[in-house]
Parts: structure tokens; sequence; C-alpha cells
């Protein structure tokens, strides 16, 4: 499953994560919810809505598109309370979506340790 916070604007074209899953939204158009800038609340609502919808850090990805602050909110949520998780981020050099891990061990250890972990094996950056 692909997740994404909300659905982006018209003009973002989401499609091509696709091919790592079917792309679900975590709050929906019409759905209420609090404001992002109530942080505590915003990311509480996120992990509540994943685990309500099954979400495994190990087999799930959240796909970085749409408002960066309710984004960044949500994978600070994320990763705080299921200690990783697995992001596509869109490469416009490559016309597709990478996968990235955050992980909480990340900020640990020398910059060559940290970029080693957050890399695919095999991969270079972008």
């Amino acid at each position: 499953m692909v997740y994404l916070v909300e659905t982006p604007k018209p003009n973002i074209d989401v499609s091509r994560a696709e091919e790592f899953g079917e792309v679900t939204f975590v709050f929906k158009p019409n759905d209420r919810r609090c404001s992002v800038f109530h942080t505590p609340e915003f990311g509480n609502a996120v992990v509540q809505r994943l685990e309500a919808a099954g979400y495994d850090p190990a087999r799930d990805y959240f796909c970085v598109a749409g408002s960066m602050v309710s984004v960044i909110t949500a994978l600070v949520a994320i990763v705080s309370h299921w200690g990783a998780v697995r992001v596509l981020v869109y490469s416009a050099p490559n016309s597709k979506y990478v996968e990235r891990t955050f992980d909480s061990s990340m900020w640990r250890g020398s910059n060559e340790e940290r970029t080693a972990k957050a890399l695919p094996e095999g991969s270079n950056l972008p």
C-alpha cells in the first residue's frame, strides 16, 4: 500500500507511485480533521488512521507529495510511533518515484553511516 497524507493538488500526478502498491489517502477531501498546525493532534490522527488501515512500516510506503507541512508532520509522527518509514520521493531526472527509508537510527553515527542506512543497496543519490 502507498499512503499519501491527503489528496494532492490536481497538477501533481502520483500515478507512478502505483508501481509500489495501491495508492490510498490518510485523509480524504471531505474528512474532518484538526489543523496541521496543531501538530500533536494532527500527528496522533495520522497514526490512528494508519493503525486502523493496517499500516505496516516493513511493507507499506508513504509518498512524499502534497502539503510539505502535512507530509513532514506525518513522517515525524510515523517515525516516532513505529521507528521507521519507507518513503517514495519523486526523482525528476529519472521521471519516477524512488524508495528511501527513514528510521530513528539514521541520525546516529558518522555522515557516511547515516547515508548508507538511508539508501537502498547499490543505490546512488539521484
